[in-house]
């Protein structure tokens, strides 16, 4: 009968927790990729919501409006950030 040998049992479950941990990774590298592209397609709506504010908003109003946006932005970038 074949007797196992103890520090095989231990490189087994080592082999077993890298596997895990490199999928847990690459999960997180996914991750990472979706959120980069959600901040992307956020930055563009951004700047679409500026260019029609800026058509549409009488001119003494635009400065105005744009500092908000730009508030907005800056507090979407901080939100997104944590």
């Amino acid at each position: 009968m074949f007797t196992e040998i103890p520090w095989r049992k231990t490189l087994n479950a080592l082999a077993d927790t890298l596997t895990g941990s490199a999928q847990a990774a690459a999960q997180i590298v996914a991750s990472a990729g979706q959120q980069a592209t959600g901040m992307a397609q956020i930055h563009q709506a951004m700047k679409n919501i500026d260019q029609v504010a800026s058509k549409t908003s009488p001119p003494c109003v635009r400065p105005n409006r744009r500092q908000n946006l730009n508030a907005l932005g800056a507090q979407l970038a901080e939100l997104s950030a944590e």
